[in-house]
């Protein structure tokens, strides 16, 4: 087996990434090294320790006298990395610190010395793919991309450019989903480069439950229906769209209630009659929601699979998502609903007809139940592994 260097988030708490990619990297991670694979983790959210010891590095503010320490052992490969990293930069003029293009890049180069016979596996095709490439890693390059939505942002946007240039270095590039993949091809990454391996869901949290014994777990009343989101409360999440279609939703269901679990990363919440914001909270909890919840709600103006979707499926939730992106191939129309994005009307219709018959939200439910049954995050690693292998 060949061992794997990941470069990308690990969820947890404080410094912590909070969503599917920083679930992935653990996920993927944990069961590969099950498998008796050897793993490094370079964890971008977590803060570097010079004393730091164990399969995960954290990656972020390495002081400038460990810097330096590391840069000294090995002058001729660091001033190397100094030039290119420097030089490279200019390609996303304002995004990325000197700094932080100079030392995110020469620790990667030092697990990548400690691990010559690695595949190096980038999360996202975002900036991450450029430390790699400034590192000057000679290892085969994996690059697993979430989600492209960088390329859309209004703010903070990913150069089209970078994107391709980082795609057209990888070995082998790979998606949860086949409409995913479709967006990577207008990249120019020729198929044949291109895997399509969805992403798991862990069982043994997100599972039946039942419904009155977890909200009373919660604190909540046992009765009344309820509608649940999980996830970062952002516009690009739909959030606005769900808060919009709920006025019409009480309007119809005066008892209703709408739980936003997650963090409110925009101050989307506020003070609105029906709607609880509990606030981020631990997987387990999160499984708590959804196993208390009548209806998921997942309104996403853009989501490369759709994991959330997947959690309260396992859940034996029903759904009401948006079509877009992954969503569609999680989704079916015998576990919930499909709306079109950015049309609140048809998303409180949907998620209505959902809460105002339970018969028809539990049969959705259980076929949810079933159709999650074929993700895992054990078929994930497995995937992954044999890609590796191959390279």
């Amino acid at each position: 087996m060949r061992p794997v260097i990941i470069c990308g988030p690990m969820p947890g708490p404080g410094a912590g990434a909070v969503g599917g990619v920083a679930v992935h990297t653990h996920q993927l991670a944990a069961h590969l090294r099950h498998d008796g694979r050897r793993v490094r983790v370079l964890d971008d959210t977590r803060p570097f320790e010079a004393e730091e010891t164990g399969d995960v590095l954290g990656v972020r503010g390495a002081a400038p006298a460990d810097t330096l320490r590391i840069a000294l052992s090995h002058p001729v490969r660091a001033a190397g990395i100094l030039v290119r990293a420097l030089a490279g930069r200019h390609a996303v003029p304002g995004v990325i610190p000197p700094s932080t293009a100079f030392t995110r890049s020469l620790l990667i180069a030092e697990t990548a010395h400690s691990l010559p016979d690695a595949v190096l596996h980038i999360q996202q095709a975002d900036y991450r793919p450029l430390y790699a490439r400034w590192a000057g890693a000679g290892q085969p390059l994996v690059i697993a991309v979430h989600g492209l939505w960088l390329l859309q942002a209004p703010v903070g946007r990913l150069p089209v450019a970078v994107a391709q240039r980082n795609l057209s270095h990888a070995a082998a590039v790979v998606t949860p989903s086949h409409a995913l993949a479709a967006e990577v091809a207008t990249l120019g990454v020729p198929a044949e480069r291109v895997r399509v391996i969805p992403n798991g869901v862990d069982h043994a949290i997100f599972r039946p439950r039942d419904r009155e014994a977890c909200r009373e777990a919660l604190g909540l009343e046992v009765d009344g229906a309820l509608a649940v989101y999980v996830g970062r409360l952002t516009t690009a999440k739909g959030v606005g769209d769900l808060l919009e279609a709920w006025s019409g939703v009480s309007r119809g269901l005066r008892d209703a209630t709408l739980a936003l679990v997650g963090p409110d990363e925009e101050a989307l919440a506020g003070r609105l009659p029906g709607v609880i914001a509990p606030g981020p909270v631990p997987p387990e909890t999160a499984a708590l929601w959804l196993g208390a919840a009548d209806v998921v709600v997942v309104p996403s103006h853009y989501e490369g699979f759709g994991l959330s979707a997947l959690e309260a499926m396992a859940s034996a939730r029903p759904v009401v998502a948006t079509r877009v992106g992954g969503l569609a191939e999680v989704v079916s129309d015998d576990i919930g609903s499909l709306v079109p994005p950015h049309e609140p009307d048809a998303l409180a219709r949907a998620v209505l007809e959902m809460l105002s018959d339970p018969v028809a939200a539990r049969e959705a439910g259980s076929a949810a139940a079933v159709a999650a049954t074929a993700y895992s995050w054990e078929a994930a690693a497995d995937a992954y592994g044999r890609l590796y292998d191959d390279l």
